[in-house]
């Protein structure tokens, strides 16, 4: 006769602990969250609802997929997509990043070197974050690569749309973002940034999101004209669906006078069902994505594959090929 399996955990006294702790903060951090609601219930106002708009729009976002995994035996494939509901233009950049390349092993070197210790040999955490803020680098560069093409369709009135924070994509490529800005503004073009999710703190320390979750009704927003933390930008947040955590966009401080009207087409082109974004802006996040399909596909294309699975196939793992989404 089969003995009875035992399963025994021999530290759960310790494990549930941990849990209660963790309980217990998170009663605080609702109890200090509970003191903003005055705060909220004074600075919201309402969405106007328009169903016609008189401007064209562009979105634009971006994806990346990674081959390989070992220094420096890996490379990033980037793609940017824009595109306009009314005017049926899309656009694509391309971008491929290894260290196999002489020119991209020297700027990584360059990056590495600017965040070591001189004279110490760089440690596999050092290799990590360079590789981490390339790649951010990388694709905001060919997103805002995708906006100035853009504009080239766009007239006065007209919005950009770009996915994220437009400080963080200035923080990343500053000159090329410089040179979105001043064209936009030449062109009495709005570039607005679409955040989805919310990592500001400009309404108190313990975060805008869990601030304003559950505390701002359907189709009402906040406006934050000089936000402490985005110099020269407008800050607005907004919920337009039944998801109870808002999104937020900001803007340059220059088009702060269209925040209603923006907050106005957000709302009306984001399905009420939905998780708060505009439907136009999962378009292009579908658009940019770069399926594990056709990623393949494109090394297949441009490389040896019986080299490239040498060099970036490692046995036994199955994930040798990474996606991204930004």
């Amino acid at each position: 006769m089969k003995k009875q399996e035992k399963n025994i955990v021999e530290n759960l006294d310790e494990f549930k602990e941990k849990f209660r702790k963790i309980n217990s903060s998170l009663e605080d951090l609702i109890k200090e969250r509970d003191k903003y609601i005055e705060l909220i219930n004074s600075k919201k106002e309402k969405i106007e609802k328009i169903e016609n708009f008189d401007f064209s729009t562009f979105f634009v976002d971006g994806s990346m997929a990674k081959f390989g995994s070992k220094f420096p035996n890996f490379l990033y494939i980037f793609r940017s997509f824009s595109f306009s509901p009314q005017m049926n233009i899309k656009i694509y950049y391309y971008d491929v990043f290894s260290p196999l390349i002489n020119e991209d092993i020297s700027y990584f070197n360059e990056k590495l070197d600017s965040i070591k210790l001189k004279n110490k040999n760089p440690s596999l955490l050092d290799l990590f974050y360079v590789e981490e803020k390339l790649r951010y680098e990388f694709m905001a560069k060919l997103e805002v690569l995708a906006g100035l093409k853009s504009l080239e369709y766009l007239k006065e009135g007209d919005i950009l749309f770009m996915d994220g924070s437009l400080t963080h994509l200035e923080g990343e490529v500053p000159t090329l973002f410089n040179e979105l800005k001043k064209e936009s503004l030449d062109k009495k073009i709005t570039v607005v940034g679409v955040i989805e999710n919310i990592g500001s703190s400009e309404l108190g320390s313990l975060g805008d999101k869990e601030i304003l979750t559950n505390n701002i009704g359907i189709d009402e927003m906040i406006f934050i004209e000089t936000p402490e933390n985005k110099k020269n930008y407008s800050l607005i947040f907004l919920r337009t669906s039944i998801d109870p955590t808002p999104i937020s966009f900001d803007i340059f401080f220059e088009n702060r006078n269209r925040y209603k009207e923006i907050a106005s087409f957000i709302s009306f082109t984001t399905p009420k069902n939905g998780r708060g974004v505009p439907f136009f802006k999962d378009l292009a996040h579908q658009g940019a994505n770069l399926s594990e399909k056709e990623a393949s596909l494109l090394v297949k294309n441009f490389l040896n594959e019986k080299s490239f699975e040498i060099i970036f196939k490692e046995k036994g793992d199955l994930r040798w090929m990474e996606k991204f989404m930004l």
